[in-house]
């Protein structure tokens, strides 16, 4: 190695390796160790260094931990990841080398478009800043997404992997036999420890229980309208929430036999909230349709039923279960929206500040805009609006996902950190038929204005780490 100088050789000859990105088939202890220090070497050097060496290679760009020299690499296929002798199968990678604003966020400029099959993995060396107004959220499902700011974090817009109120669907992967096949495995996010009161954080293989399919009680004929229906289970230890099962509705002075339970909800996974059942509408003996259950590992939501001219809703899922048949009275069903909450990890080497969000809230079954798709008969959805008594009788609604924000320092006080189930101020139902009737927000569980049977909650957490 050059030495400057005046120099003085100390020791055994030295070597210094710089920092560089380092993709392809990788594994290691943790998530943390995996971004930082694997996928970005941060370098080494060996024996003792005098100031004049150190000054020299920084100013050469070979000194360890220097990311100085290295260039940027936007939405790269990475490799496979291994962590913590876990599979959790291919990466897509960003690096850049500075600070960054997202002032108009463009999905090229982080992430790549492949779907379920990847995780998406963001090192940012410097800080980076979300504007007011924009959100930061792939634009394709992923297996979960991690970002690593070497820097301060400020968010006054949106990150996000779930459904945010007004719109934009999930990023939950289908990792089910319809999507891309896979096993979910835990994800270790960091060594172990405590972490602000939370001890080895993790993101488990399985969520929260689906709600289980259901039906009235007596099923005998009975006044007036009845209705039954089972939200998902709550995440613990980090999960995320499981989805809600279908309502079961059945009219007055009708039996809730002959036909099935509404469709039950999925569990959730550390890929993906748990997918909601299709509902069911009872309105007599005849053309007995059964409600199916959301499928496992973020697949579709579970298909609508119902007899007679009944008419009911798909659940959420990937895509959204198909609504039972269509009728031109308020009571028409609606497809299930696309859609489920996902995974969300942030390292934050320094200050986490602003009064944004960072989101993975579970998605409604349904809501307002333009219809989405055709139903199991092949008609066109009326509106994907779903509601309790005035839209169809309702799907389950998507567990919550998972965020894990780790910090060098908190000062996101006045900031959102959540992984909740559908929420329950939705848009206003948009059924052309009856667009005055907003209906009833209840029985419990169903959740705002009858966009679905609720979810469970997901997990969302801050956590204080070592600097670096």
């Amino acid at each position: 190695m050059p030495r400057g100088k005046g120099s003085r050789l100390i020791g055994k000859q030295k070597t210094s390796t710089a920092a560089s990105i380092s993709a392809g088939n990788k594994s290691a202890d943790d998530l943390r160790a995996f971004i930082n220090g694997g996928l970005v070497n941060q370098g080494s050097a060996s024996s003792v260094w005098t100031l004049r060496e150190q000054f020299n290679q920084k100013q050469a760009g070979t000194w360890a931990g220097d990311l100085g020299a290295v260039s940027n690499a936007v939405a790269q296929p990475g490799g496979t990841m291994t962590v913590n002798s876990q599979p959790l199968g291919s990466y897509d990678y960003t690096f850049y080398n500075g600070p960054q604003t997202v002032s108009s966020f463009s999905n090229s400029d982080f992430f790549t478009t492949t779907e379920d099959s990847r995780s998406a993995l963001i090192y940012i060396n410097g800080n980076l800043t979300i504007n007011a107004c924009q959100v930061f959220k792939p634009s394709n499902r992923k297996l979960f997404t991690a970002i690593y700011v070497k820097g301060n974090l400020t968010v006054n817009g949106t990150i996000s992997m779930g459904y945010d109120n007004g719109g934009a669907t999930g990023r939950g992967a289908n990792h089910s036999s319809s999507g891309s096949p896979r096993t979910a495995q835990a994800i270790k996010l960091i060594s172990p420890g405590t972490y602000s009161c939370v001890p080895d954080p993790n993101i488990p293989a399985a969520g929260g229980n689906g709600g289980a399919g259901a039906i009235v009680s007596p099923t005998g004929a009975a006044s007036p309208n009845r209705s039954a229906s089972n939200s998902g289970s709550n995440g613990t230890g980090g999960g995320t929430g499981g989805g809600g099962s279908g309502l079961f509705f059945v009219l007055d002075g009708q039996p809730a036999a002959p036909i099935n339970p509404s469709g039950a909800g999925s569990a959730g996974t550390a890929f993906t909230g748990g997918t909601g059942g299709g509902g069911v509408d009872k309105r007599g003996d005849s053309t007995v349709q059964n409600a199916t259950a959301g499928a496992s590992n973020g697949g579709a939501g579970g298909n609508a039923g119902g007899t007679g001219n009944g008419n009911s809703s798909g659940g959420n899922g990937n895509p959204g279960g198909l609504y039972n048949q269509p009728c031109a009275s308020s009571n028409s069903g609606d497809n299930g929206t696309p859609g489920t909450a996902g995974s969300l990890v942030i390292y934050v080497s320094g200050d986490i500040n602003g009064c944004g969000a960072i989101t993975s809230n579970g998605q409604v079954a349904s809501w307002s805009g333009s219809p989405i798709g055709t139903g199991a008969s092949g008609g066109s959805a009326p509106g994907p609006s779903g509601g309790f008594g005035q839209c169809g009788k309702c799907g389950g609604s998507g567990g919550g996902g998972h965020v894990s924000v780790f910090f060098g320092t908190d000062n996101f006080g006045s900031g959102t950190v959540s992984a909740d189930a559908a929420p329950t101020s939705v848009p206003s139902p948009n059924n052309p038929f009856n667009p005055a009737n907003p209906g009833p927000s209840s029985p419990a569980p169903v959740v705002g204005r009858g966009h679905g049977v609720a979810g469970g909650n997901g997990t969302a957490r801050k956590m204080a780490m070592p600097t670096g």
